[in-house]
C-alpha cells in the first residue's frame, strides 16, 4: 500500500513527485531484504527485464531519461546517466533519491498555472509528445507498473512468498 506520509510538496507537480516517491517507496519494499540470488534469478525465459535487478535498474534508468527530457526543455544540460549500481542496497538507493532529484528540478515551477505547464513540450525518443504533467504522471505509472511486474513475480516464488506478510509487502 503507497505510503502517503511523503512530504506534502506544493502544486500539482509537488503533488505528482509525492505521489512518485510513494510509489517507489511501494517498489523499493517489495525488493528490500532480498539476497543477489534472488535479485538475479531469471522469472521470465526471455526479453530484456528477466531479473528483479534488471526491472528495477530499467525504472532508475528510466526516471533519468524523464529527468533529462525536462532538463532539456528547461535549457539546461543533460546529466550523464550513473553506471549500474553493483549492489542491491545500492540500487534500492539510487532509487530512494529518485523523487528529491526531481524535485530540485521542479521546485521553483511549483506555482506555475496550468497554462504554464501545457506550454512545455517534449518529445520522447519514442515519438510521444508530453507537457509537463503528462510526462510526471507517465514516470508515476511507469514505477506503478513495475511494481506491479515485481509483486507478482515474487508472488509465485515460494522461497520469497514466505517471508512477506499476509498483505504481501516484504517483512522487514
Amino acid at each position: 500500500m503507497m505510503n502517503l506520509e511523503t512530504p506534502h510538496r506544493p502544486g500539482p507537480l509537488g503533488a505528482l513527485i509525492d505521489l512518485t516517491q510513494a510509489a517507489l517507496e511501494d517498489f523499493i519494499a517489495e525488493l528490500e531484504g532480498l539476497d543477489a540470488a534472488a535479485l538475479d534469478a531469471p522469472r521470465q525465459p526471455d526479453g530484456e527485464l528477466r531479473t528483479l535487478r534488471q526491472v528495477a535498474d530499467h525504472v532508475r534508468v528510466a526516471a533519468h531519461i524523464y529527468l533529462d527530457l525536462q532538463r532539456r526543455a528547461f535549457g539546461l544540460g543533460e546529466e550523464p546517466c550513473p553506471e549500474t549500481p553493483g549492489d542491491g542496497p545500492s540500487l534500492l538507493r539510487e532509487l530512494e533519491a529518485i523523487p528529491q532529484r526531481a524535485w530540485a528540478l521542479l521546485e521553483d515551477k511549483a506555482g506555475w498555472s496550468d497554462e504554464e505547464l501545457c506550454a512545455v513540450r517534449m518529445e520522447a525518443s519514442w515519438g510521444q509528445v508530453f507537457d509537463l504533467e503528462q510526462l510526471l504522471e507517465h514516470a508515476l505509472a511507469h514505477v506503478l507498473r513495475h511494481r506491479r511486474q515485481v509483486r507478482a513475480w515474487l508472488d509465485r516464488d515460494a522461497s520469497v512468498r514466505r517471508s512477506r506478510g499476509n498483505d504481501g509487502r516484504a517483512l522487514a
